[in-house]
């Protein structure tokens, strides 16, 4: 089955009993429409092995791309197809009693904060802390992938073994380092409830004193200066 502009592989993966677990493996760029996408043929597997050598194949296939240079593949695994690609916090909507998933995600926070403030410690970064709290169970913004395609092959086939399993992968050459200013801010959004009415420039203000703005504050203060 091929569509959509994704490489998609239906695969019957054998577990130590014997039992077929169904798995589909989606092949996607940053997201489904994303030009970068490209297909990896449609095949059948019956062991591990034989998953092994399509991974390596269409690893190889999409390392070798004239639009993304050194690319960096990340991969997901889920026990169901019909799973959509949302973190866990988003999944259920707003809860009730709340005006939107910021102000709930904000309270999530600083009640575990409160609970074990020897575990999520005030000099934990943002995405350093939304990553503890999302291996403690506590719903975040953050959504799982590994670096290694037989994790996501073990989260594909864990549970569920009755309805297809689905695995996705990613690929894209942004390099953490590069933006790691831009993924902290986002994942210190729920901090900046209180700036939703203020003025740009007092915006501006607070997110340039952040720390992890820290290496970017010569250079944005100097473009600052230039447009001014």
């Amino acid at each position: 089955m091929k569509g959509m502009g994704m490489g998609n592989l239906n695969t019957q993966i054998g577990s130590e009993d014997g039992v077929q677990s169904g798995v589909k493996a989606q092949v996607v760029g940053q997201n489904e429409h994303d030009e970068k996408c490209r297909e990896v043929p449609k095949s059948d597997v019956d062991s591990l092995s034989e998953y092994v050598r399509w991974m390596e194949h269409s690893v190889g296939e999409l390392s070798r791309s004239d639009r993304l240079p050194n690319p960096v593949l990340l991969f997901r695994g889920h026990s169901k197809d019909s799973y959509e690609l949302i973190p866990s916090i988003a999944r259920g909507g707003t809860p009730e009693g709340y005006d939107s998933l910021l102000s709930y995600e904000a309270d999530l926070i600083y009640a575990s904060r409160r609970s074990l403030p020897n575990l999520f410690k005030s000099t934990l970064g943002p995405i350093d802390l939304l990553a503890l709290l999302q291996h403690f169970g506590v719903p975040t913004r953050l959504l799982d992938v590994t670096e290694n395609p037989l994790a996501a092959l073990f989260f594909a086939c864990k549970d569920n073994q009755d309805a297809d399993g689905e695995i996705v992968i990613f690929k894209t050459n942004d390099t953490y380092e590069r933006n790691s200013p831009i993924y902290e801010a986002i994942a210190d959004s729920y901090n900046l409830l209180d700036c939703q009415q203020t003025p740009l420039s007092t915006f501006y203000d607070r997110m340039i004193g952040l720390d992890y703005f820290r290496y970017q504050r010569p250079r944005l203060e100097d473009k600052l200066f230039d447009d001014a």
